[in-house]
């Protein structure tokens, strides 16, 4: 169990950690146009979740809450334990018994309880919710305007770190959800999306910054689809189980606000589906180019530009695509090696 005594951050008053916005010479060359990457990959819990947990756990103690509860298939509750631990707070972690073991012990480091329960995060996420009392602060994953105005600084720190260009994109995980084609002089940004939280907070983050006009481009896996399938209903669509190797992605379902904002974004959210082979191929392919070992989830949004058909019909404008580099603590050797045979059989 690690006890936190120092901080070397800027800012002080924030759990999360402002991170770099680096240019990729060659995924740049793989897609044909300039690339840049924002590598919350390297936040202090391992991936852009502390942004918003953080700062419901910030929230959560200034209305006198004392002890936190979370549910997670492993990021979330990661996050919530350190934001716990960095706030001198209890916390109690419940994860789905597809949780690898190594992501339950990291949970643990941080001196949170960690149990295990159920067959997907919305069955550890229903025992959670049993084990609240009034002074406890409830972390959901994805959910909150708490969480989601913490993922907005994603687009805080964009908008100083680019001086003025604006992207011509954003890139998310999602799946089958067709627009119109709106032709846009910024450039796109792109991120994975699971339940939907990273693109709440992107979307009200752009919202915020007057950059409502970019678009976003919303990759996911083939199996862990549910907001794409929500958005091409229009209307919450609950997934029967989660087939990908993605895990992290693996929500049965998002919420009615998260999919109100997706619907009603005006610089248009598009979409792409890819295949687990190829996010596999894409870890490695990243792991080699930048020296970063990312988890399949996060993969998913570096698929758009390794393989650049995915582009197609999306209006790439002049400034710079962005991609989301989410992170993710789920992710070693050993477990390369067999979504490797899982995912070639």
């Amino acid at each position: 169990m690690h006890s936190y005594k120092y901080s070397f951050k800027d800012d002080s008053s924030t759990l999360h950690v402002k991170t770099p916005l680096v240019e990729s010479p060659k995924i740049s060359t793989a897609c044909g146009y300039d690339v840049l990457l924002k590598l919350d990959n390297l936040q202090p819990a391992g991936s852009f979740k502390i942004r918003g947990i953080g700062n419901l756990v910030q929230q959560g103690i200034k209305q006198g809450k004392t002890h936190a509860v979370s549910s997670s298939g492993g990021n979330s509750g990661l996050a919530a334990a350190y934001a716990s631990a960095r706030s001198s707070i209890p916390c109690h972690v419940f994860v789905p018994n597809s949780t690898p073991k190594f992501a339950a012990e990291n949970i643990k480091e941080h001196a949170a309880e960690v149990t295990y329960y159920g067959d997907n995060w919305n069955a550890a996420d229903t025992e959670a919710r049993r084990h609240l009392s009034e002074d406890a602060i409830y972390i959901h994953p994805f959910d909150g305007k708490d969480i989601w105005n913490g993922h907005a600084t994603i687009v805080d720190e964009l908008k100083e770190q680019m001086k003025g260009v604006k992207p011509g994109l954003v890139v998310f995980h999602f799946s089958k959800f067709r627009k119109k084609v709106v032709i846009s002089k910024y450039a796109p940004l792109v991120c994975s999306v699971g339940g939907g939280g990273l693109l709440a907070g992107l979307i009200l983050g752009l919202q915020k910054n007057n950059w409502d006009d970019v678009p976003v481009l919303a990759m996911e896996t083939y199996g862990a689809d549910c907001l794409n399938k929500s958005l091409e209903k229009k209307e919450l669509v609950t997934l029967d189980g989660i087939g990908s190797i993605a895990k992290s992605l693996g929500a049965r379902a998002t919420t009615q606000e998260i999919l109100k904002l997706a619907l009603n974004y005006r610089g248009k959210v598009y979409y792409r589906t890819c295949h687990d082979t190829e996010v596999i191929e894409v870890v490695e392919k990243f792991l080699g180019d930048h020296r970063f070992f990312v988890e399949p989830a996060c993969a998913a949004t570096l698929v758009s530009c390794y393989k650049k058909e995915y582009l197609n019909g999306i209006p790439i404008g002049q400034g710079p695509i962005v991609l989301e580099i989410c992170g993710g603590s789920a992710v070693s050797t050993q477990m390369l090696e067999t979504w490797k045979k899982t995912a070639f059989s």
